[in-house]
């Protein structure tokens, strides 16, 4: 088993709808996004392919393609990294387009208005690492968010960093929520045992079911980078 860090993140899954793209975006806010809304189509992203996108921890979330009222249209979900990742002076660019395969063999294929889909292969960046099937992601960031009581304290981290995410309370725990976006597991908790309003947000992926897994990719540097890209210009807070 090896570990390396994460600067960027890069990944698409291609497939098939009948719906034209806002009610596509719905679909996967509903499923695959805990309520993360994509918008934007008057601003022609991508000039004249219609596309509708948001953000979480610092990776855009673009939903582009065409619907068409004779076929199924064609789209595409992609995921990339913006802003931060030349502050960050060590890891690597990874590829997720296996873990989007996943997410969309376990959720989005058994939606019926998502019928088909495309093998993606996103081209090649200097130094990428495509992250094999049974990789584990992991990181977490502290920060302290003085006066504010846990609950707004989790809802301004999931505004500001999670593109407006649903949380959900942990069964058992008192002061933690969680969410889930394209797969990763989030989860946000105030640390009772450190002094101050100092909140945690700690990221992972699903385990592999039938083996260890082979790479584990640290996300601790990033999310630093990314709170840091937020909340930074705070003094009163701190990371």
């Amino acid at each position: 088993m090896k570990t390396i860090s994460a600067n960027y993140f890069i990944g698409s899954v291609h497939f098939q709808s009948e719906l034209i793209i806002e009610k596509l975006g719905q679909l996967l806010s509903a499923h695959v996004l805990s309520g993360i809304q994509l918008g934007g189509l008057e601003r022609a992203v991508y000039d004249e392919v219609p596309a509708i996108y948001n953000d979480f921890l610092n990776m855009a979330i673009t939903l582009q393609g065409y619907s068409n009222l004779d076929d199924e249209g064609i789209y595409i979900l992609e995921i990339a990294t913006y802003g931060i990742h030349n502050k960050l002076k060590v890891g690597k660019c990874v590829n997720i387009n296996f873990q989007l395969e996943l997410l969309f063999q376990k959720i989005l294929s058994k939606l019926p208005a998502i019928k088909g889909r495309d093998v993606v292969i996103t081209p090649r960046l200097t130094g990428m690492y495509t992250a094999p099937a049974d990789t584990y992601f992991r990181g977490s960031v502290r920060c302290s968010l003085p006066g504010l009581s846990f609950l707004s304290a989790a809802q301004l981290i999931s505004e500001k960093c999670l593109g407006g995410a649903i949380l959900k309370s942990v069964v058992g725990e008192l002061s933690a929520v969680e969410t889930n976006i394209l797969g990763f597991t989030i989860f946000i908790r105030q640390r009772s045992d450190l002094a101050g309003n100092v909140y945690e947000l700690r990221l992972q992926s699903e385990l592999p079911v039938e083996a260890e897994p082979t790479t584990i990719v640290s996300m601790d540097d990033y999310l630093a980078a990314v709170f840091q890209e937020v909340f930074g210009n705070d003094p009163t807070i701190q990371i």
